[in-house]
C-alpha cells in the first residue's frame, strides 16, 4: 500500500425494516489500515473473552447488545489515534415511507451522501480503498457499487483516484 493511500471503513447501526427510529452508517477514514486492524482485534479479543455473549463468532459487536464499558473502550482506543470518524444518522420517522420500499436504495443513497462529505479534494491523486460490510449491499453486480462510486467521484467530481472496494464480513 502507499503512502497516499487512504481506506474508509464503513459500518451501520439500526433498521431500516418497521422497528427502530435511526438507522446510522458510520466510517473511520485511516491511512493506517494495519493499525486500526490490529486495535479492533486486541479489543474484540480482550471484550470477547470478558463478555463472551455480546462478542459473536465473527468478532462483531452489535451496539444494542454491548455495555456502555465496551462501547467506551473501543471508542477511546480509537480517538486516541489520528482516525477521522464520521456519520449519518436517518430518522426514520421523516423518511418517506416510499423511500424505505427498496431498502438497498436507500441504504446506498445515505452512504452516496456521507461519502460526499468525507472525500474532499484533498483525497485527490490518491489510492482510496473502501471496506463495506458484504450483509449490507445487497447488489446485483459485485462491480455496481465499485463503478458508481468511481463514475461519481473521478468523473462527477474530478478526483482522479485509484478505487478498490472490498465486501468485508
Amino acid at each position: 500500500m502507499s503512502d497516499n493511500s487512504r481506506t474508509l471503513v464503513f459500518d451501520e447501526s439500526g433498521n431500516l425494516g418497521l422497528s427502530g427510529r435511526y438507522f446510522v452508517i458510520s466510517c473511520i477514514d485511516t491511512s493506517e489500515r494495519k493499525l486500526l486492524h490490529n486495535i479492533m482485534k486486541k479489543r474484540l479479543l480482550k471484550h470477547k473473552r470478558d463478555f463472551p455473549k455480546v462478542i459473536t463468532s465473527g468478532f462483531e459487536v452489535k451496539a444494542k447488545d454491548a455495555n456502555k464499558t465496551i462501547k467506551l473502550d473501543i471508542l477511546k482506543r480509537i480517538t486516541r489515534e489520528e482516525f477521522k470518524i464520521s456519520y449519518i444518522v436517518a430518522d426514520l420517522k421523516h423518511v418517506l415511507p416510499r423511500l424505505l420500499v427498496d431498502k438497498n436504495s436507500f441504504y446506498n443513497y445515505l452512504l452516496k451522501l456521507l461519502i460526499d462529505k468525507i472525500v474532499t479534494d484533498d483525497f485527490s491523486d490518491n489510492n482510496i480503498n473502501f471496506r463495506l460490510d458484504n450483509k449490507t449491499i445487497k447488489v446485483k453486480s459485485q462491480n455496481s457499487f465499485q463503478e458508481y462510486i468511481n463514475l461519481r467521484l473521478n468523473y462527477d467530481r474530478l478526483l482522479n483516484l485509484d478505487i478498490d472496494v472490498k465486501y468485508i464480513d
